[in-house]
């Protein structure tokens, strides 16, 4: 009997000693990848826009933002290829299947290029452009969404709630709206791939990214002049927690300097404000170079996202102090918890195990998007505005009670 213990004993751990070795061998090995490096460009220029809807494609806005900064500079319109290098331009080696932690811990040689010895893993071009609409020659900014997939009524909400909203303030609103990146690409990577789409390929001069399942609450809210006191950073991060307050404790502080400093506030990844500079751009690919394990269709977290850039951000501080900054939360990406009446927008995030199910399954799905689906009705114009006070009323109490109940980390 002792003599069959032992010999099963021996047998789990030659089983467990193969699995292991082949999981290191799996990290280790390359993944075959097409990858090629677009030179850093200045934010190019191209023609007017149009005022009625268009494939993305086919025109660009100039990359300045006019008097908002010395960084605006608009450069010469040159050639580019489809959601690509410009045209002529000769491909620069890239080494692929990198893991995380090959991102630099020093900031690069000159902030917009990235290092001699950076390995950098591209974001993939789409498959499919964007749906883009505006009624303005030349919107300062474009807010961009991703439907594809969700359900067809609370899309179709969706796309008004954000046409009314660029209309209001003459914006652009681009959607990708059918399948654009490989599905074996994780839905956290894919926000990115569409944002450097729109940056890179179509020449934007700055990009509003919101999550599909934010909705915009009040739309007399502008947010050009919400985000004035950062109008010289590039990037513009939504904090996931808010340094100190009561009611979001930081979970992981180093100490006292995480409540103000905001290079040490955790990012969010559900609204993003990107002017479309070369480190802007750059920041897109390390992520997604230092974020391998998210690539993976089976990656068990669809917040990896939030936690490369935190990440990225505390291992270059230096460099993530003078191009970007992680504004409170209530600034333009309100949560379940964080919301207050009057708020521009309501974000109902799900963490890992709610984004992933959502996606994976119909019938999450539904059930996510049928809850914002009156939210967002009540947020069309000509709806009734008692509805709608009422709706961030009963908002505002859910998220009090939420932060009431909430116990910080410690206790």
């Amino acid at each position: 009997m002792e003599a069959k213990v032992r010999r099963r004993s021996s047998c789990a751990l030659v089983m467990v000693g193969c699995f292991c070795a082949g999981l290191v061998y799996w990290r280790r090995a390359p993944t075959p990848r097409a990858t090629a490096s677009v030179p850093s460009m200045p934010a190019g220029v191209g023609a007017p826009a149009g005022t009625s809807a268009t494939s993305a494609g086919a025109r660009g806005t100039p990359s300045g933002q006019g008097a908002r900064g010395p960084h605006d500079a608009v450069a010469p319109a040159q050639a580019v290829g489809a959601f690509g290098a410009p045209l002529g331009t000769p491909p620069r080696t890239v080494s692929p299947g990198l893991r995380a932690a090959a991102a630099p811990a020093a900031p690069a040689s000159a902030d917009g290029a990235p290092l001699p010895s950076e390995q950098l893993v591209l974001l993939p071009a789409p498959i499919a452009p964007p749906v883009c609409t505006t009624r303005s020659a030349n919107p300062p900014f474009t807010i961009l969404s991703m439907t594809a997939g969700l359900p067809r009524e609370f899309a179709a909400c969706l796309r008004q709630n954000r046409q009314q909203y660029a209309d209001r303030y003459g914006l652009e609103y681009c959607e990708f709206s059918a399948p654009f990146a490989s599905a074996s690409l994780n839905f956290c990577w894919q926000k990115l791939v569409a944002i450097q789409a729109v940056l890179r390929g179509l020449k934007r001069r700055a990009v509003l990214y919101i999550d599909a399942d934010a909705l915009i609450v009040n739309a007399s809210r502008n947010l050009t002049a919400l985000l004035e006191p950062w109008r010289s950073f590039e990037v513009l991060f939504a904090a996931d927690y808010n340094g100190c307050e009561p009611h979001h404790p930081p979970r992981d502080a180093p100490g006292p300097a995480e409540c103000t400093d905001p290079s040490w506030r955790p990012v969010s990844g559900g609204v993003i404000y990107l002017r479309n500079t070369p480190w802007a751009r750059l920041l897109l690919d390390r992520l997604f170079t230092q974020g391998g394990k998210g690539r993976k269709p089976w990656s068990d977290s669809g917040m990896s996202d939030n936690r490369e850039a935190t990440k990225w951000a505390r291992a270059h501080r230096d460099e993530f102090r003078r191009h970007a900054y992680v504004i409170p939360q209530n600034v333009m990406n309100s949560m379940r918890k964080t919301f207050e009446a009057g708020d521009l927008v309501f974000h109902m995030a799900g963490g890992s195990w709610s984004v992933n199910q959502t996606r994976a399954s119909q019938a999450k799905k539904e059930q996510k998007y049928g809850a914002l689906l009156p939210i967002c009705r009540a947020h069309l114009d000509g709806a009734d505005p008692a509805e709608q006070r009422a709706v961030h009323a009963a908002l505002q109490a859910a998220a009090r009670k939420q932060r009431s109940e909430q116990r910080p980390p410690w206790e």
